[in-house]
């Protein structure tokens, strides 16, 4: 078995709180697993001082996704591990993020 391990951020621009917001980006990550083939079996998340600052794991069957919000520079950095038969690869990860996540810009971490 091989793992495979990702961290990338995706980035807005202008000040994106509202894409941001837990409810959002949970969602948003749910939507990134189906496309991605990735099965969730659990979720655990914290929000901090207003929705914009949070984080978040979803638990898969073959390892985790995770997100920690950072409104102050415009960015949400993420964590994707899995130790899946047909993992994607970091541009199909990206790809699809930045348009289901609808940011202006994507980079690894």
């Amino acid at each position: 078995m091989k793992i495979h391990n990702y961290n990338f951020k995706y980035w807005y621009f202008d000040n994106q709180k509202e894409r941001m917001s837990f409810k959002d980006i949970n969602a948003r990550s749910l939507l990134l697993m189906e496309k991605l083939g990735m099965k969730v079996v659990n979720e655990c998340h914290h929000i901090f001082n207003d929705e914009s600052e949070n984080t978040g794991v979803l638990l898969l069957s073959t390892s985790h996704f995770a997100w920690h919000t950072f409104p102050e520079m415009n960015h949400i950095a993420f964590s994707f591990s899995t130790c899946s038969e047909n993992p994607p690869t970091i541009g199909e990860l990206m790809e699809y993020g930045k348009t289901i996540f609808e940011c202006d810009g994507v980079s690894p971490n």
